[in-house]
């Protein structure tokens, strides 16, 4: 349609301008020449017509540049406009919640399901709409302290938010912002994008509920079950025979093993509902990795491993005593588990140089594959078989040494060579100096 509207306006151009030029060499030369022209002499017909169409010409000619310039741009402009068109399609058609910005908040841009979420109708205008207005209190204050600095910065944000409908009912979001920057480098828009996480954030309640209910459920009778078959060990395994005494030994094995398995699933469940709990104490952290180490002696004596220790005097820090001894029980026991028999594994623990305590445990086992590193302290990763043939273990362990030392404020993690061994490490904060 607008090329022809093109055609027809460059048609009645050409034809302006041979009008203009026949009025001018029948109606007008004669008349205005004279008075500017002191000899001036009328040109014949041939004349008149050579320079009606030579003028005509050169004004077609004159045009083409302008005209394809124009037509160029024209068909630039309707690639623009079905580009748009086909994008606005899809973001109107997404489930997701969209909504552009101005780096300012004001709105430009808010999609279908935008619209239907905050009960605003297509007739309504959209700038006095804010959205970060329509987010909860915490999610407000989460957005733009974290959410939405780091989108400035590095142009990308991805969290967890809340938002709260045109009914004023809470909706939990998987929320993304991007910033977009203008030609000149500067930030000019800002676009939130919104899904639903409803259905994910209820099945993990249901999964996070039967995960308690059963371990809870477990633990109990397996107390029990533990408490019996240790009685039974110690009161009459000296009269049965061999073999029935080494049934009993592993029944009471397995048992401890589940026991085990099922206080790390309530732990790790406490953490994936930020409901682990500390109880911080001024702790003496040489006595309590003695201690710890004094009961780790005998499974490293079952296992045939040296466990040597070096501990600085003087360690101080701040913590839960029982969950600081979890972690080294944790780190020491995989050491023992993954030393082959006749090797040695050294833990030391040292003040460091900025007042930090360091603990680290040192083993001669295989060592661990640096592709495997990056997910070494996610749950359920398991890497490598134990060298002395013992059974793998729950993969739960070093995530809930990771959730314990990061709450804390401290750092967790390894060094590692393929052949030469691992050196598990913690480092916690130093210990506040109280007033005087």
């Amino acid at each position: 349609m607008k090329y022809r509207t093109v055609g027809i306006l460059g048609f009645i151009y050409l034809a302006i301008l041979f009008l203009l030029s026949v009025g001018w060499e029948y109606l007008f030369e004669d008349i205005v020449n004279p008075h500017l022209i002191a000899d001036y002499q009328p040109e014949d017909a041939l004349e008149r017509w050579e320079f009606i169409i030579t003028a005509t010409i050169l004004s077609a000619v004159a045009m083409i540049l302008p005209g394809i310039l124009l037509v160029k741009n024209i068909a630039a402009r309707r690639r623009t406009e079905e580009y748009y068109e086909r994008l606005n399609s899809i973001l109107q058609a997404t489930p997701d919640i969209i909504i552009i910005s101005r780096r300012s908040g004001v709105p430009i841009f808010m999609n279908r399901a935008a619209r239907t979420t905050f009960g605003i109708t297509n007739e309504e205008d959209i700038p006095k709409f804010r959205f970060i207005d329509s987010h909860s209190a915490q999610s407000r204050k989460t957005v733009l302290d974290v959410g939405i600095p780091t989108a400035l910065e590095k142009g990308l944000w991805v969290g967890e938010s809340e938002l709260i409908d045109g009914q004023g009912r809470c909706i939990p979001v998987s929320e993304v912002i991007l910033a977009s920057r203008g030609a000149d480098g500067k930030i000019e828009y800002l676009s939130g994008i919104c899904r639903d996480i409803t259905p994910h954030k209820e099945v993990e309640r249901l999964k996070s509920d039967l995960i308690g209910i059963v371990s809870h459920e477990l633990r109990t009778p397996l107390t029990s079950i533990q408490s019996a078959i240790s009685m039974l060990g110690r009161e009459i395994a000296p009269d049965l025979p061999s073999d029935a005494a080494e049934m009993l030994q592993i029944a009471e094995s397995n048992t401890r093993r589940l026991v085990r398995l099922v206080n790390d699933i309530l732990d790790l469940e406490k953490i994936d509902n930020d409901r682990l709990e500390l109880i911080t104490e001024r702790i003496d952290f040489r006595t309590l990795v003695t201690e710890t180490l004094l009961d780790m002696t005998p499974m490293a004596s079952e296992s045939e491993v040296r466990l040597i220790h070096e501990i600085d005097e003087q360690l101080v820090v701040e913590g839960d005593k029982d969950r600081l001894a979890q972690v080294i029980t944790n780190l020491v026991g995989n050491a023992i588990k993954f030393s082959r028999r006749g090797g040695t594994i050294t833990v030391r623990a040292k003040n460091e140089a900025d007042g930090q305590v360091r603990l680290s445990v040192e083993d001669q086992g295989p060592g661990i594959d640096e592709r495997n590193i990056s997910r070494l302290f996610d749950k359920f990763q398991q890497f490598g078989d134990p060298p002395k043939g013992g059974k793998q273990g729950s993969g739960l362990g070093l995530a809930i040494s990771k959730a314990i030392i990061d709450q804390h404020g401290g750092k967790i993690g390894v060094d590692t060579e393929m052949g030469r061994g691992s050196t598990f490490y913690f480092i916690l904060p130093r210990f506040p100096e109280q007033p005087s």
